[in-house]
């Protein structure tokens, strides 16, 4: 009976990780009513955030990836103006978020920011993205804290200061990104599938070796 519950276990854990399970990133920020018109030029925007622990970014995303040139690129980058990662959201990419929805690229390797840190998020505007401008509602992850919002001319950039003078404010959330986990790294799939299959297997031998000391007691003298 155990070890038929430790397999059935297993199996549930493996199944979740498969796919049918709950996802593993959030959206860092979300809103309820949104105003949008077209940028009319091209620009680099979107907003500073104070992580208030460490956190893990798994993909970034855009509200409106379309344009000219290299819109819809997005970039997370430190107050230095390093960039940690990037990503080409396309209109081919999935949508998620509630009720304002965003496409979103997976990051091949997540990026991990450190606890009680700013960091800044832009992305490239051309003239026909739509710009996000200011925004009712707003609520984000409870692993960080909406700053303001930054703002360039000229695409490329990685502004730490707004250019518009808090014209949008809050904004401007044209870019996003998901927090996948908080704390720690996300594992990759395959490398949970194979800690929880390990973790299964050392509750089959321990079961094995439970029934195997009950038929055979250490220490009892059976010469006689």
């Amino acid at each position: 009976m155990k070890t038929t519950l430790l397999a059935s276990a297993a199996m549930v854990a493996l199944t979740t990780i498969g796919g049918t399970g709950p996802a593993w990133a959030v959206v860092a920020l979300e809103f309820s009513k949104l105003d949008t018109a077209p940028a009319g030029f091209d620009a680099s925007a979107g907003w500073s955030f104070t992580t208030n622990e460490k956190i893990t970014v798994t993909a970034l995303d855009a509200f409106d990836p379309t344009g000219d040139g290299s819109a819809g690129t997005v970039r997370l980058y430190n107050a230095s103006g390093t960039v940690l990662g990037s990503a080409k959201v396309t209109t081919s990419d999935p949508k998620e978020g509630s009720p304002i929805m965003f496409f979103t690229a997976k990051l091949s390797k997540p990026i991990v920011l450190a606890a009680k840190t700013t960091y800044f998020i832009a992305e490239d505007l051309g003239t026909a993205t739509l710009a996000n401008a200011t925004v009712t509602g707003l609520t984000t992850s409870s692993a960080i804290k909406y700053d303001v919002e930054v703002a360039a001319m000229g695409q490329g950039k990685n502004p730490t200061t707004d250019a518009t003078e808090g014209m949008f404010s809050p904004g401007i959330f044209g870019p996003n990104f998901d927090v996948g986990a908080v704390g720690a790294a996300v594992p990759e799939p395959a490398t949970w599938a194979m800690m929880l299959l390990g973790f299964g297997l050392l509750g089959l031998s321990g079961a094995r070796l439970s029934r195997r000391g009950r038929r055979h007691p250490i220490g009892l003298d059976n010469t006689a």
